[in-house]
């Protein structure tokens, strides 16, 4: 009765028959349990196979005494044992007598003692700290540093002169990578991490060039030196961040004029316009609001930067949240607006700016942008300027526009595409929709370079066009991360076969125009062959595999 709780046994009997033994989803075993119609009297209490403890009969024999033993597979099963290696003995309170001397009589006073219950072994184990269980980590973290930069490990009593002057010192676990790497040269198609299964360590960004050598480190195959993890293409960066910038892994405005270089070769002016164009407003050409507000402010005039996000105003020169600078209502309604009175000074201070820089701005909701136009149009008072939006205010939006697919968070990958001329490809993001570059276009690359590709449309109405497409910053727009992960890559993907949701959103396109039809006589359809001379018939495939299961 003791382990009965709310009516009910406390380790859950009785229990299930189970015709094999299996592991629930918390890790724990149900043993089996046959059901094989035996019952035992126990003091007037029929019992059968629902009752019975596990056991191991060969243990109960040897060690006369019941083993718990568990098969630890999870981390529920693992902290269940570790719970007994942590646990203390028996507890009891023992009284004890104690003397207290006051200035003119001792006083005996009984206190209670909390002491453990225990074993001689179990004294003696702990008395001289002998370990109680024993870990084996099967990651290690990889150190690594800077050139002459290792750490040194010694006491506090050891000669400073004398143990610099050992050869060891200037040896570490990198050290010694590079070493190895210059002895055994049969493979050389494996990286720090690769070299054996370990960690880098973490280094935080602001530790400059330790955070670009670890990130040189993960694709630099055995090298030999410092020199050549800095070495890119036959060419030796003399730091590692111009390394990171040649391969792609930091970028800024540099790796745009490298485009446009590499482009030059081969491409004439009018494309090179449009490359530039699209990455103008396709957002890839880094902090274009810094130029533009460099630029108004250069020649003496007030520019407010804002954000629709904290975190993004941060990122801004003098930046500030929208809802902050312009007072607009956390609630926003169709009839807000900004909370500025006439004559007030930030209705002074609108009246004097030139530009207002929005970025972040779909993330806002239109609402947000009425208020503001109002607002702005009430403080003007301007009847020159009424018909143009915020009375006629300079206001750039930034951000993308132009969203691509969410992305799958946890999609898996079978491998890496490899992309070479030839090779048919798909877009993922909208580049310029008058010229066809939009999401889900079918090319075929024409030319390759680090950043910037050539490609011809191969489907459509500009079919055998030219285009150029550069790199760009793709990130998911679901992710399960507490951090948005930015990737730098071309906004495409190997395309030999279209999904099914492409080819649907085709035969969409087909069904909306036939639905606009309200008789037979108003549908006209062209159908021609490849000599171009029209027909009254075509051909449907159909695969008549795909209706034998229904």
């Amino acid at each position: 009765m003791q382990h009965m709780k709310y009516g009910r046994c406390s380790r859950y009997f009785t229990k299930m028959f189970e015709p094999s033994t299996i592991v629930d989803q918390d890790g724990y075993l149900l043993y089996k349990r046959r059901d094989n119609r035996n019952l035992i009297d126990k003091s007037g209490i029929f019992l059968d196979n629902h009752y019975v403890v596990p056991y191991n009969p060969k243990l109960l024999l040897k060690y006369k005494a019941h083993l718990n033993i568990e098969w630890c597979n999870q981390s529920t099963s693992i902290k269940y044992l570790l719970k007994y290696i942590h646990k203390h003995g028996c507890q009891t309170l023992e009284p004890t007598r104690r003397l207290l001397r006051g200035y003119d009589r001792i006083t005996t006073v009984i206190v209670p003692l909390e002491v453990e219950a225990g074993s001689q072994t179990q004294f003696f184990w702990r008395m001289f700290s002998f370990p109680i269980h024993r870990r084996t980590l099967v990651v290690e973290r990889l150190y690594f540093h800077l050139l002459n930069e290792q750490s040194i490990l010694f006491n506090y009593d050891e000669d400073i002169d004398l143990l610099l002057s050992q050869p060891s010192v200037k040896e570490s676990m990198f050290t010694s990578w590079l070493q190895e790497n210059k002895i055994y040269i049969e493979d050389k198609n494996l990286t720090y991490i690769q070299f054996v299964t370990n960690r880098l360590n973490w280094v935080p960004p602001m530790i400059r060039e330790l955070f670009n050598l670890r990130m040189m480190l993960s694709v630099a195959k055995r090298p030999c030196s410092y020199e050549e993890i800095r070495t890119i293409a036959v060419i030796q960066y003399p730091i590692f961040r111009g390394a990171c910038f040649a391969k792609g892994f930091l970028h800024n405005d540099r790796e745009y004029i490298e485009a446009i270089k590499e482009a030059n070769n081969w491409g004439l002016g009018h494309y090179l316009r449009k490359l530039f164009i699209t990455m103008l407003i396709s957002n890839s050409i880094n902090r274009l609001e810094h130029t533009l507000a460099s630029a108004f402010r250069s020649k003496g005039h007030i520019i407010l930067t804002v954000a629709s996000s904290g975190i993004t105003s941060l990122l801004l020169s003098e930046g500030r949240t929208a809802h902050s600078i312009f007072a607009i209502p956390v609630l926003t309604l169709q009839n807000s607006t900004c909370n500025v009175l006439q004559g007030s000074e930030l209705a002074e201070l609108l009246k004097l700016t030139k530009l207002i820089i929005w970025d972040e701005a779909p993330m806002a909701h239109k609402f947000c942008f009425e208020a503001l136009d109002k607002s702005l149009r009430d403080i003007m008072n301007s009847s020159n300027n009424g018909d143009f939006p915020f009375d006629g205010k300079f206001v750039v939006f930034g951000g993308d526009f132009r969203k691509i697919l969410p992305i799958i968070p946890r999609g898996t990958r079978s491998d890496i595409n490899q992309i070479k001329n030839g090779t048919p490809i798909m877009l993922l993001r909208n580049l310029d929709q008058s010229k066809g570059l939009c999401n889900g276009t079918r090319l075929i690359v024409t030319r390759l370079t680090n950043h910037v590709i050539e490609a011809k449309i191969i489907f459509g109405k500009n079919i055998r066009n030219i285009v150029y497409i550069p790199q760009m910053s793709l990130s998911s727009s679901q992710s399960p991360w507490p951090f948005k992960l930015v990737r730098r890559q071309f906004p495409l993907i190997v395309s030999y076969v279209m999904t099914i949701n492409k080819v649907n959103h085709r035969k969409a396109q087909l069904y909306v125009a036939f639905s606009r039809m309200q008789s037979k006589q108003g549908l006209k359809i062209l159908i021609h062959n490849k000599e171009g001379k029209p027909l009254k018939t075509t051909t449907n495939v159909v695969f008549m595999e795909v209706f034998q299961n229904l």
